[in-house]
């Protein structure tokens, strides 16, 4: 049997299908190379130069590698973009033996400027200009393991609708070196007053384990007004250097809305300047809204400081938060989740009792409402709360007469038998609010409560509109 090969008769010309073939591969190597990074290289840089053209020359996928320990004197623009799944990276070759970029001066520049999307910095120190680093218009980068100092300003700012971006495992000490005002340690968004010149909205920002401190002059960190969805965890606070300068006198101060601040470490270490741990604003109407403070820890030296504090028309909620020593929690419009079985207990007009009064009664305390008060004139004056059967005590709210332009000295005290007392807190109202201010305490078994007056900061009057205690 003979076999033959088979002849395949195709219509066209040689020509043509040669033509149809090449279409077939270009359009194979197209599908290829634009599933994938067309230009990810590795950059190795040992100078300042070297490093401004990587930057210049920078795409998707790029990672540019400083040598380890040494300076890169400059300004340095981050300007191309990269992408979700290939990012421009900028790191040290060391995350021990760190490069270091320096700015020149404290009076004038950016250390780093940041304009494009999808960058990671990591691993750098960043120091010795007015701003270290500054976001414009930036988003979806990722700044780690960086340490930020010696700055004239704010150590990192984002700004100009910058969002979606995140800072952690990093440090920002020693900012505000030329001018306190402006030395806070990461600031978020723009003041209303540059609305016109930057997007307000820079949204969606993540600060997680981050030391701010010690020398930061102004707040750690500045959430401002039209941001929104800000998330400070896991940061530690050292208020050591925090000046007070242009009312810089928190850790944190919220103006935005819907920002998160929860299971951070805050250190006031004798600083006297700070008065608050937290502080909420409104700056525009219907900004400084829902602010969240959960499970952070402050210590703040004295009783006197609040955990938490808005202004008339700021809100915020807060639960888990613990201070040491016991003292002052909450002032202003924040509303208490303790998640716990802890209650407001129920004290009826008869079961308060005064050492005396000036016709406005003890029982006008408990009567809901901050248009009645107590008062007696004296140091000394008591007011008195029996709670019936002993209750476990862990805090008491206390609102006062003419709160808003006078702050109140005053001691709680606790007894089991109306006869032994015991001091659980000393110290004084914050003079801004006329709302109920909280005091927390350890857990004290208690049937009886006692406020002792010492006068306010014009004249010798206690006066208390409202009070109620909490307890289980």
């Amino acid at each position: 049997m003979t076999t033959r090969a088979m002849k395949l008769n195709f219509p066209y010309p040689r020509q043509t299908l040669y033509l149809f073939l090449s279409i077939c591969l270009f359009l194979l190597l197209m599908v290829v190379f634009t599933s994938r990074p067309i230009h990810a290289a590795t950059v190795n840089c040992s100078t300042a130069s070297c490093l401004q053209t990587a930057l210049t020359n920078a795409q998707p996928g790029d990672t540019i590698v400083l040598n380890a320990g040494t300076t890169f004197s400059g300004n340095f623009v981050l300007a191309a973009n990269g992408t979700a799944a290939s990012p421009i990276t900028l790191k040290s070759s060391s995350a021990t033996s760190k490069a270091i970029l320096n700015g020149g001066g404290t009076g004038s520049g950016y250390t780093v400027y940041i304009t494009g999307d999808y960058w990671v910095v990591q691993d750098l120190k960043v120091t010795n200009a007015k701003k270290g680093i500054m976001l414009d218009n930036a988003n979806y980068t990722l700044i780690d393991g960086a340490e930020v100092y010696n700055i004239g300003e704010e150590g990192v700012h984002y700004r100009d609708g910058s969002s979606y971006n995140k800072i952690q495992n990093s440090y920002v000490h020693d900012t505000g070196q030329v001018t306190a005002d402006y030395g806070e340690g990461v600031y978020v968004g723009s003041d209303q007053g540059k609305w016109g010149t930057y997007v307000k909205a820079t949204n969606y920002n993540t600060i997680t384990n981050v030391t701010i401190g010690p020398n930061v002059t102004a707040e750690h960190v500045d959430i401002k007004e039209g941001s929104t969805g800000t998330i400070v965890e896991n940061c530690t606070f050292n208020g050591t250097g925090i000046s007070g300068a242009n009312s810089a006198d928190s850790f944190i101060d919220v103006k935005g809305n819907n920002d998160i601040i929860r299971n951070n470490t805050g250190y006031r270490n004798n600083n006297s300047i700070i008065v608050d741990a937290f502080q909420v604003h409104q700056r525009v109407t219907g900004w400084g809204q829902n602010a969240t403070f959960t499970g952070n820890t402050v210590y703040l030296d004295t009783a006197a400081p609040y955990v938490v504090t808005t202004d008339a028309n700021g809100t915020a909620t807060a639960s888990g938060n613990t201070r040491s020593p016991s003292g002052n929690m909450y002032s202003g419009n924040v509303t208490v989740a303790n998640g716990s079985t802890s209650s407001k207990l129920s004290v009826p007009g008869t079961s308060v009792t005064a050492s005396s009064d000036d016709g406005n009664v003890p029982a006008n305390t408990v009567d809901g409402s901050l248009s009645t008060r107590w008062s007696a004139n004296g140091d000394g004056q008591w007011i008195r709360y029996d709670l019936g059967p002993s209750k476990t005590v862990d805090r008491i709210k206390i609102s006062w007469y003419q709160g808003d332009v006078r702050s109140s000295s005053f001691q709680i005290e606790v007894s089991a038998d109306g006869t032994s007392w015991t001091t659980v807190y000393t110290g004084a109202s914050s003079g801004s609010t006329l709302n109920l201010e909280t005091v927390d305490i350890a857990d004290q078994s208690a049937r009886y409560v006692r406020i002792v007056g010492h006068g306010n900061t014009v004249n010798t009057w206690n006066s208390i509109t409202e009070t109620e205690i909490w307890g289980q």
